[in-house]
């Protein structure tokens, strides 16, 4: 097995302290990753180098060391990227700071994927089984979500692309020319009631 999978801004700590062997808890710990770019809507990590990418993962996650990951001294590329900064792993507050908008299970399902220590990291079981996939809103019905080849929905999707941004469907060439016509706000509707 090699260290030099998954993308920089996704990999786990242990795959850039080049660890030879290793388990799916590295997949976890890049959904973790992908989970909370979705949720900051930019990337939480995006280092440039492998040194730098540790040093965003001590800074913002916790240094790893032996208290919180024993063992972790043994890999062969380890080093602790600033010695003059050691950070404790980080808790509920940062976690709860960071993504005000997850509640206490979707904050225990993040924390729980970003674990220093790959043999802490939830596994993919557990993940799934989070109470946060049973709070509201619910996903969308996959009978309600466009489907590739036709139906209303694509239609939908498609005239939205289609579409100049703010302004309303009603707009028609006519009213375009000379002036810009009404600007509205665009309405979002996901098949909800």
């Amino acid at each position: 097995m090699t260290s030099t999978v998954i993308t920089r801004w996704y990999r786990p700590p242990e795959l850039l302290f080049g660890a030879k062997s290793y388990s799916s808890s590295v997949d976890i710990f890049s959904l973790g990753l992908v989970f909370a770019e979705l949720l900051l809507r930019v990337p939480f990590l995006p280092g440039d180098s492998d040194v730098h990418q540790l040093k965003l993962i001590a800074t913002a996650l916790g240094t790893p060391t032996e208290q919180n990951w024993p063992g972790v001294t043994g890999l062969p590329g380890y080093v602790i990227p600033n010695t003059d900064d050691i950070r404790p792993e980080q808790g509920r507050l940062f976690f709860g700071e960071t993504f005000r908008t997850l509640t206490p299970e979707g904050l225990t399902l993040l924390m729980s994927m970003l674990r220093l220590d790959p043999r802490k990291r939830w596994s993919a079981k557990q993940c799934l089984e989070s109470e946060w996939f049973k709070e509201e809103p619910t996903p969308t019905k996959p009978e309600l979500l466009p489907r590739k080849g036709g139906g209303k929905g694509i239609e939908k999707v498609g005239g939205d692309l289609k579409r100049r941004a703010g302004w309303d469907e009603s707009t028609d060439a006519a009213d375009l020319e000379g002036h810009r016509g009404r600007k509205i706000a665009r309405k979002l509707d996901f098949g909800g009631k």
